[in-house]
């Protein structure tokens, strides 16, 4: 049978420094003393045990603003009236010195006293420990001191108390708030690709009808059923230009799922500006005669080259003019131009239109957006255009940018990196080239 333990070695082993007191106010006599607590205060067993507290580690009167003894004597009158444990914020406490010099060694700690009881209820004893905080409280001196050196070591020890208690209440709370976030993560993830699906789903149920009325139409047109009146074709072409319409609005919302779901490939190659903005052109000028609006093309050095999807180029550029068209009255006017810059060239798309606000600079490119910018009458689209637009152009490693003024018009500028031939001829021509340096007050229409 193992033999009970000693218990006097066992507290003598505790990590903890630990002194045992008698309950004597005012002296609180030293009965025992643990070696941890001897390390800690660089102090002898043999020269503490039997004296009182106080007698042993007085104040430091080198430290006229002293008050470690004043308020550890306050805690231990505390237990002794309270017959409860008391806990005691971070002390400055200075020790004498036990290397045979005289004077103090300045440290800091965290108090804490607790009662002993006897089995009939009296209190016999009080367990003092404390936690020796010297470096950290001198770290945080240091730190306090090269963020704001007109601080007071008391506002310093302030803030180290409400630090010690953030940082208790950031940790327990740390798993929670991290579980909490990954399912919102998750959540939101999830949600978002079913949105993404049902769009998908949506537009392709949508697509089908509306070809089939598309092919009716022709049909018609055709006189494949029987000759048609004026009237009835007139009606047909409306038909069919709603019809066109829809359909753009549900491939709009296909593009737009796949760059959502990052499903969009990349075909990059060098591409011509100058023959893209020209075949551009011929698809809107259409668009342009109807709404009674000039167009302006400045021309583009025809061997300059940027390395993109052709495509998804023209597609930008074919949704920044349609938008020029629609908020451009009849009379105004669109300016196409380039500009060639060391690694890159911007492409300006300038009207003549209403403007935008500069707080909506930014929100249209935002999808399923449209900023007010009608001309008394609705505008087509649901707000995706310019958002894929801009999606495209960052995938190809450019942007999309806008700067404009209401009542002025606006410029839409689209900056493509130039092609790996374009940069070489650069390396021996420069002439063309210049710095990008925005003068965005002058970058408004100039027509």
């Amino acid at each position: 049978m193992t033999a009970p333990p000693e218990f006097h070695r066992l507290f003598d082993a505790t990590p903890g420094p630990y002194l045992i007191l008698a309950p004597d106010s005012p002296h609180f006599t030293i009965v025992a003393v643990n070696d941890a607590y001897l390390r800690a205060t660089l102090t002898t067993r043999d020269a503490i045990v039997g004296h009182g507290l106080f007698e042993i580690f007085p104040d430091n009167p080198e430290d006229p603003g002293a008050t470690g003894v004043n308020n550890l004597r306050v805690s231990l009158e505390t237990v002794l009236q309270t017959r409860a444990a008391h806990v005691m914020a971070v002390q400055k406490y200075d020790i004498p010195k036990r290397d045979g010099s005289d004077g103090f060694e300045e440290r800091y700690w965290t108090p804490m006293n607790l009662p002993v009881f006897s089995e009939t209820g009296v209190l016999t004893h009080i367990i003092h420990h404390v936690e020796d905080v010297t470096e950290l409280v001198h770290l945080t001196q240091r730190r306090d001191a090269e963020d704001a050196a007109h601080q007071t070591l008391r506002t310093r020890a302030e803030w180290l108390e409400d630090e010690i208690v953030r940082r208790t209440k950031a940790e327990a709370q740390r798993d929670a708030l991290f579980i909490s976030e990954r399912e919102r993560s998750i959540a939101a993830e999830s949600a978002n690709a079913a949105k993404s699906q049902f769009l998908a789903a949506m537009s392709h149920e949508l697509r089908t009808p509306l070809n089939a009325i598309c092919g009716y139409v022709q049909l018609m047109e055709m006189g494949l059923h029987g000759p048609i009146t004026p009237e009835q074709n007139g009606d047909l072409e409306r038909i069919k230009t709603n019809q066109q319409h829809l359909l753009r609005l549900i491939n709009d919302i296909l593009n737009f799922t796949k760059l959502d779901a990052g499903q969009v490939e990349y075909r990059v190659m060098d591409v011509p500006v100058d023959a893209t903005l020209r075949a551009t052109e011929a698809m809107v000028m259409p668009q342009m005669r109807f709404a009674g609006l000039e167009y302006v093309y400045d021309g583009c050095d025809p061997t300059l080259t940027v390395y993109a999807d052709r495509d998804k180029t023209q597609q930008i550029l074919l949704n920044v003019l349609s938008n020029a068209v629609k908020f451009t009255p009849r009379g105004g006017c669109i300016r196409v131009s380039c500009t060639m810059y060391t690694s890159d060239v911007d492409i300006r798309i300038s009207d003549t239109g209403i403007g935008i606000p500069a707080d909506k600079l930014e929100a249209v490119f935002d999808p399923f957006v449209q900023v007010e910018r009608r001309l008394n009458q609705p505008v087509e689209g649901i707000g995706l255009g310019l958002a894929i637009s801009r999606e495209l152009a960052c995938g190809m490693g450019g942007d999309l940018t806008v700067v404009s003024r209401v009542g002025v018009g606006s410029t839409f500028i689209l900056r493509l990196p130039l092609s790996i031939a374009t940069s070489a001829t650069l390396t021996h021509h420069r002439k063309g080239v210049v710095e990008r340096q925005y003068d965005y007050d002058a970058l408004g229409p100039s027509l």
